[in-house]
């Protein structure tokens, strides 16, 4: 088969979908929700890993698919995140793609922020995330509690006081004290002359109403 024939046939193949989709994402948003992925693709027919990739992202960019299960199950995704970090958001959904960042921004937003999911798993893990701290690592972990944007500046500064106060609740030694408050009081120094270079003009608002 030619390369241009198959390309037509494809063509054609495509757009038949995009047909088949119209009138039908409210079914299918409400099968995602209700009975989970497995259950749309079975339902559907979407053997194909394309089909299935083209209805997902219909669902998720036309229908907001995504917000609507995180409102549907906010206790089951605040638990999750409480337990493994924010970004296990993305690897649920299977959103890790670049260009679902808005996408995880939304969602982050309403179960990490606005419910306090980010909070409970800094407190359940400040040791840790403490540690990572001060091995030279907060860019690194800012970075994977989805906190590097500038707009979660000022919660990013709070979430080092909280994880500052559970290092120094778990020393004993006052000169092991002396260090870790040493190396947490570097960090906020930098951050202060970092964020003074920045001008707003209100203050973030964290999320938006789920609609």
């Amino acid at each position: 088969m030619r390369f241009d024939q198959y390309y037509n046939e494809s063509q054609i193949l495509l757009d038949s979908l995009k047909e088949s989709l119209a009138g039908r994402e409210d079914l299918m948003l409400t099968v995602f929700i209700q009975q989970g992925p497995d259950a749309l693709r079975e339902q559907f027919g979407l053997k194909n890993e394309g089909d299935w990739n083209l209805v997902f992202d219909r669902l998720v960019f036309s229908k907001d698919l995504v917000k609507k299960c995180v409102v549907n199950f906010m206790p089951f995704f605040k638990h999750m995140v409480a337990e493994n970090g924010p970004t296990v958001l993305r690897s649920i959904f299977g959103i890790e793609d670049a260009r679902y960042d808005k996408v995880f921004e939304q969602i982050f937003d309403l179960v990490a922020v606005s419910d306090g999911a980010i909070y409970d798993y800094v407190y359940r893990n400040g040791d840790k995330l403490s540690s990572r701290i001060r091995s030279g690592k907060a860019a690194d972990l800012r970075k994977e509690m989805g906190l590097d944007g500038a707009k979660y500046d000022s919660l990013w500064k709070e979430l080092l006081g909280i994880m500052c106060a559970s290092v120094c609740d778990g020393i004993e030694s006052e000169s092991a004290y002396d260090r870790g408050l040493t190396a947490f009081s570097l960090m906020m120094n930098g951050f202060r002359e970092h964020r003074s270079l920045r001008s707003y003009k209100k203050m973030w608002e964290y999320s938006e109403k789920a609609e």
